[in-house]
């Protein structure tokens, strides 16, 4: 069973809501580039898939094609975001996204079943991942993604480097003291 991301989750079956105010917004990440679909829970499309770069700049002009394309007051956005290695972390990081929008993560393997369910398992597009994320957003599956302050992220980014840093030593080290050892 997948967890849910928050106490009152609103789905696609949820009685007296206007789902045509309630939006998802379904995000696949990639290495420099994402795309973004952004649907009411009808599973209306709002507006054409948009594309940005991964980085801060993209990010900020999706937020704001997203903002211009919602309904005036929405019930809920509800962001999902496949967790695909690090990719996914400039769209996740603290202050990126608004804070009244809910941030959910999804296992990749829920998505892969997803695509089944939709009859498009053995192709894989970013326009099939952002469907079936939509899909899964809708029936309020994922979990929450923690909002980490940004000295946390530029802790955990120093932490990184070092890691990479003490293993290419302890590396070095290694193959200099085994050739040593052949050496002598």
């Amino acid at each position: 069973m997948m967890p849910v991301c928050s106490q009152d989750v609103v789905t696609a079956r949820t009685p007296g809501v206007d789902l045509t105010r309630c939006v998802v917004v379904a995000i696949d990440v990639g290495k420099r580039e994402a795309l973004a679909g952004v649907e009411d829970f009808t599973g209306t499309a709002l507006c054409r898939p948009i594309a940005f770069a991964m980085n801060r700049s993209g990010v900020d002009a999706m937020v704001a094609s997203v903002t211009a394309a919602m309904p005036a007051d929405p019930v809920v956005v509800r962001v999902g975001v496949e967790a695909c290695g690090h990719y996914h972390q400039p769209v996740t990081a603290a202050g990126v996204l608004p804070v009244s929008w809910e941030l959910v993560g999804l296992n990749p393997a829920w998505v892969t079943a997803q695509r089944r369910v939709n009859g498009t398992a053995r192709r894989k597009t970013d326009a099939i991942d952002v469907a079936a994320i939509a899909d899964l957003l809708r029936s309020g599956k994922g979990y929450a993604l923690p909002r980490p302050g940004e000295a946390l992220v530029e802790l955990t980014a120093w932490v990184a480097h070092r890691r990479r840093r003490v293993h290419v030593r302890s590396g070095l080290k290694n193959q200099l003291n085994g050739q040593l050892d052949r050496s002598f």
